[in-house]
């Protein structure tokens, strides 16, 4: 069984912002080669090591930390 290909800057088909991304989603995802991906996700906010060799991703908890850092001036 083969999943659908996923489209770049959008999440797989069937997954939402608090389902667990793999790297390679990730990557697809932030539009960022698996390169770039595989050496800044371990350190990323909402990534979650489960392992040596297994790294998971959680879309809402970076992407809060991510505008969070943003927007995190003083009020005007």
């Amino acid at each position: 069984m083969t999943s659908p290909e996923q489209k770049p800057g959008c999440l797989p088909e069937g997954y939402t912002m608090d389902s667990m991304l793999t790297p390679e989603q990730f990557a697809i995802w932030q539009q960022i080669t698996p390169v770039i991906a595989r050496d800044r996700i371990p350190s990323m906010p909402g990534a979650v090591i489960e392992s040596r060799k297994c790294v998971r991703i959680h879309p809402r908890t970076y992407l809060a930390a991510k505008l969070g850092r943003r927007f995190s001036g003083p009020p005007y």
